[in-house]
Protein backbone atom coordinates (compact mmCIF):
# COMPACT_ATOMS: atom_id res chain seq x y z
CA UNK A 1 0.00 0.00 0.00
CA UNK A 2 1.07 3.53 -0.63
CA UNK A 3 -0.12 4.86 2.74
CA UNK A 4 -3.23 6.57 1.43
CA UNK A 5 -6.51 5.76 3.00
CA UNK A 6 -9.43 4.85 0.87
CA UNK A 7 -11.73 7.83 0.95
CA UNK A 8 -15.45 7.36 0.89
CA UNK A 9 -17.03 8.77 -2.23
CA UNK A 10 -19.53 11.51 -1.39
CA UNK A 11 -22.08 13.14 -3.65
CA UNK A 12 -20.99 16.42 -5.18
CA UNK A 13 -24.00 18.31 -3.81
CA UNK A 14 -23.10 17.25 -0.27
CA UNK A 15 -19.53 18.52 -0.63
CA UNK A 16 -20.79 21.84 -2.03
CA UNK A 17 -23.38 22.20 0.72
CA UNK A 18 -20.75 21.50 3.39
CA UNK A 19 -18.36 24.05 1.87
CA UNK A 20 -21.12 26.66 1.67
CA UNK A 21 -22.19 26.15 5.29
CA UNK A 22 -18.60 26.22 6.52
CA UNK A 23 -17.94 29.45 4.65
CA UNK A 24 -21.14 31.01 6.01
CA UNK A 25 -20.24 30.01 9.57
CA UNK A 26 -16.70 31.32 9.35
CA UNK A 27 -17.85 34.62 7.85
CA UNK A 28 -20.32 35.18 10.67
CA UNK A 29 -17.75 34.32 13.33
CA UNK A 30 -15.13 36.68 11.89
CA UNK A 31 -17.56 39.57 12.11
CA UNK A 32 -18.82 38.67 15.56
CA UNK A 33 -15.53 37.84 17.25
CA UNK A 34 -13.36 40.54 15.74
CA UNK A 35 -10.79 41.60 18.26
CA UNK A 36 -10.59 45.18 17.11
CA UNK A 37 -13.45 47.47 18.16
CA UNK A 38 -12.48 50.05 15.51
CA UNK A 39 -13.20 47.60 12.74
CA UNK A 40 -16.24 48.53 10.70
CA UNK A 41 -18.96 45.92 10.54
CA UNK A 42 -20.75 45.34 7.26
CA UNK A 43 -23.86 47.51 7.07
CA UNK A 44 -27.22 45.78 7.21
CA UNK A 45 -29.32 45.87 4.09
CA UNK A 46 -32.87 47.22 4.13
CA UNK A 47 -34.46 43.72 4.17
CA UNK A 48 -32.49 42.79 7.29
CA UNK A 49 -33.52 46.02 9.00
CA UNK A 50 -37.16 45.29 8.18
CA UNK A 51 -36.76 41.70 9.32
CA UNK A 52 -35.31 42.77 12.67
CA UNK A 53 -38.13 45.29 13.15
CA UNK A 54 -40.75 42.62 12.42
CA UNK A 55 -39.04 40.06 14.63
CA UNK A 56 -38.88 42.61 17.39
CA UNK A 57 -42.64 43.13 17.13
CA UNK A 58 -43.18 39.37 17.18
CA UNK A 59 -40.94 39.05 20.23
CA UNK A 60 -43.41 41.26 22.10
CA UNK A 61 -46.51 39.48 20.76
CA UNK A 62 -49.29 38.51 23.14
CA UNK A 63 -49.02 34.77 22.40
CA UNK A 64 -46.21 32.93 24.13
CA UNK A 65 -45.58 30.50 21.25
CA UNK A 66 -45.06 33.40 18.83
CA UNK A 67 -42.61 35.05 21.23
CA UNK A 68 -40.67 31.83 21.70
CA UNK A 69 -40.40 31.30 17.94
CA UNK A 70 -39.28 34.84 17.18
CA UNK A 71 -36.66 35.15 19.92
CA UNK A 72 -33.95 32.82 18.48
CA UNK A 73 -34.26 34.34 15.00
CA UNK A 74 -33.94 37.85 16.44
CA UNK A 75 -30.80 36.73 18.28
CA UNK A 76 -29.29 35.35 15.08
CA UNK A 77 -30.04 38.50 13.10
CA UNK A 78 -28.59 40.74 15.79
CA UNK A 79 -25.53 38.52 16.06
CA UNK A 80 -24.96 38.77 12.31
CA UNK A 81 -25.48 42.56 12.21
CA UNK A 82 -24.47 44.10 15.57
CA UNK A 83 -25.19 47.61 14.30
CA UNK A 84 -28.92 46.89 14.50
CA UNK A 85 -28.80 46.38 18.28
CA UNK A 86 -28.78 50.11 18.96
CA UNK A 87 -32.04 50.60 17.05
CA UNK A 88 -33.61 47.51 18.58
CA UNK A 89 -33.25 48.66 22.17
CA UNK A 90 -35.67 51.67 22.43
CA UNK A 91 -38.89 49.80 21.49
CA UNK A 92 -38.02 46.99 23.89
CA UNK A 93 -37.43 49.48 26.69
CA UNK A 94 -40.64 51.32 25.86
CA UNK A 95 -42.60 48.05 26.11
CA UNK A 96 -40.88 47.23 29.35
CA UNK A 97 -41.49 50.55 31.07
CA UNK A 98 -45.28 50.63 30.59
CA UNK A 99 -47.31 51.88 33.47
CA UNK A 100 -49.95 49.80 35.24
CA UNK A 101 -52.73 52.17 34.21
CA UNK A 102 -51.81 52.09 30.49
CA UNK A 103 -53.44 48.75 29.76
CA UNK A 104 -54.00 45.31 31.08
CA UNK A 105 -52.98 41.92 29.76
CA UNK A 106 -51.42 43.03 26.46
CA UNK A 107 -48.89 45.29 28.18
CA UNK A 108 -47.84 42.50 30.50
CA UNK A 109 -47.30 40.15 27.55
CA UNK A 110 -45.19 42.71 25.69
CA UNK A 111 -43.18 43.38 28.86
CA UNK A 112 -42.52 39.66 29.23
CA UNK A 113 -41.40 39.50 25.59
CA UNK A 114 -39.14 42.51 26.07
CA UNK A 115 -37.57 40.89 29.14
CA UNK A 116 -36.97 37.69 27.19
CA UNK A 117 -35.34 39.63 24.35
CA UNK A 118 -33.16 41.62 26.74
CA UNK A 119 -31.96 38.40 28.37
CA UNK A 120 -30.54 37.27 25.03
CA UNK A 121 -26.79 37.10 24.69
CA UNK A 122 -26.35 39.84 22.07
CA UNK A 123 -28.52 42.45 23.80
CA UNK A 124 -27.13 41.55 27.21
CA UNK A 125 -23.57 41.91 25.92
CA UNK A 126 -24.39 45.25 24.32
CA UNK A 127 -25.95 46.66 27.50
CA UNK A 128 -23.09 45.52 29.71
CA UNK A 129 -20.50 47.12 27.43
CA UNK A 130 -22.39 50.39 26.96
CA UNK A 131 -22.98 52.30 30.18
CA UNK A 132 -25.70 54.53 28.71
CA UNK A 133 -27.66 51.53 27.47
CA UNK A 134 -27.27 49.82 30.84
CA UNK A 135 -28.63 52.88 32.61
CA UNK A 136 -31.64 52.96 30.26
CA UNK A 137 -32.35 49.25 30.84
CA UNK A 138 -32.15 49.61 34.60
CA UNK A 139 -34.38 52.68 34.53
CA UNK A 140 -36.94 50.83 32.40
CA UNK A 141 -36.88 47.88 34.76
CA UNK A 142 -37.50 50.14 37.72
CA UNK A 143 -40.33 51.96 35.93
CA UNK A 144 -41.98 48.73 34.88
CA UNK A 145 -45.29 47.96 36.51
CA UNK A 146 -44.99 44.27 35.62
CA UNK A 147 -41.80 43.34 37.44
CA UNK A 148 -43.65 42.15 40.55
CA UNK A 149 -46.21 39.92 38.85
CA UNK A 150 -46.15 36.17 39.23
CA UNK A 151 -45.47 35.53 35.55
CA UNK A 152 -42.37 37.69 35.36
Amino acid sequence: RSGKRLQKARPRWLVLERAFLTNQWRASQVVYFSGMPERKMPPADAPYTTLVRDLQALTMHRYKAVRQSAQPMLERCLKRFPDLVRGCLPPLLAALSTRADDGAEANEESALGACTALCGRVLCRYTTRNSGALAEVLLSLMESAHHSTLRS
